[in-house]
């Protein structure tokens, strides 16, 4: 494997100085037997009393890399960045990272680096040497940092940009977050109104179909009750009728007994007579005050009935009446004579 190092000759080294400490960075490129293929390796100082920290390299996505086993952090790539996660920075300050890079394409490439870590709750940002991959020539950088020199004012408004860069995206997102919201309560809003549109719409056909089954029981109800007032105003009719009928055929028959009985002839029978005597009959009729004109002689058999007038049913029903209670005869009844 051939190795190219960065030569201190062709890059100046820089040192960067801040009031709490100095972070240092050095790259080193390497390139594999693969084609397109090299080893990149950032070995940074400086971060005594850090908490936690992240190595972020701005590679393009369209690059493959690969951390080796040597470098027990967390490797992310997403986003056009290769970021390697510190949970636990050595007491020492002192973090190693390696890690295989294949190339898209053979050509010149400059990938920037930073790290962002925390201490004592105070977030810090500290730009670290790019890594640069020409056709021809790799190099490296090593860099500290120096309070007054021009790499800090650059290294300070690369902060800054940084800084107004993530305001800004966030501001971004959290206006993208804020439309998202709005448009999900929105929609959440349509949707709840779209379910109630559609239970208000079974409801009223709910009600709609209580309403029609209502009027067809209904309907049912008037017409078996006027089917029963018909009928009972049929048999009721049937028994007028036949009521009317035994009426008719009784007053018919009244008639009919009425006329027969005026067509024949009743007496009032007195006296029933084994031996018959005029004198004794005279007497008879003396003794009661009878109207002798009026007594009635008829032979049956071995006797001769005496009877009193020649009347009606209804005549003789009275005749008897008036003959009990004037003249004194009770013993008499009601004959037919032929």
């Amino acid at each position: 494997m051939k190795k190219y190092f960065c030569l201190l000759l062709l890059f100046a080294s820089f040192i960067i100085h801040t009031k709490a400490q100095n972070v240092v960075g050095i790259n080193t490129v390497e390139k594999t037997s693969l084609e397109n293929e090299y080893l990149i390796s950032t070995q940074i100082s400086g971060l005594i009393d850090v908490d936690i920290a992240r190595v972020i390299y701005n590679i393009e996505d369209e690059h493959t890399c690969k951390k080796t086993t040597s470098t027990p952090f967390l490797l992310s790539q997403k986003n056009n960045q290769v970021k390697f996660y510190v949970i636990a920075v050595p007491e020492n300050g002192k973090i190693s990272i390696s890690f295989n890079i294949t190339l898209s394409e053979k050509k010149d490439f400059i990938f920037p680096i930073r790290i962002e870590y925390s201490k004592d709750e105070e977030k810090k940002i500290v730009t670290l040497p790019s890594i640069s991959i020409t056709d021809n020539l790799i190099a490296s950088n090593k860099t500290e940092t120096n309070s007054n020199s021009e790499t800090e004012i650059n290294n300070q408004k690369e902060i800054e940009k940084i800084a107004n860069e993530k305001a800004e995206k966030e501001k971004l997102l959290a206006e993208q977050k804020a439309k998202e919201k709005e448009l999900a309560k929105q929609k959440e809003a349509e949707r709840i109104a779209k379910e109630q549109a559609e239970k208000e719409k079974l409801l009223a056909e709910q009600k709609a179909k209580k309403e029609e089954l209502a009027k067809q029981k209904e309907a049912e109800r008037f017409a078996k009750e006027q089917a029963e007032k018909e009928k009972l105003l049929a048999e009721q009719k049937a028994k007028e009728e036949e009521l009317k009928r035994i009426a008719e055929e009784k007053l018919k028959k009244n008639a009919d007994n009425k006329t027969n009985n005026n067509s024949k002839t009743y007496s009032v029978q007195l006296l029933s007579l084994s031996n018959y005597s005029k004198e004794r009959v005279d007497a008879y009729c003396k003794k009661h005050q009878l109207n002798q004109e009026k007594i009635v002689v008829r032979k049956e058999k071995n006797y001769t009935k005496i009877s009193y007038g020649k009347v009606s049913k209804a005549e003789a029903i009275e005749l008897q009446q008036n003959l009990k209670n004037k003249h004194k005869i009770a013993n008499s009844f009601i004959v037919l004579l032929p």
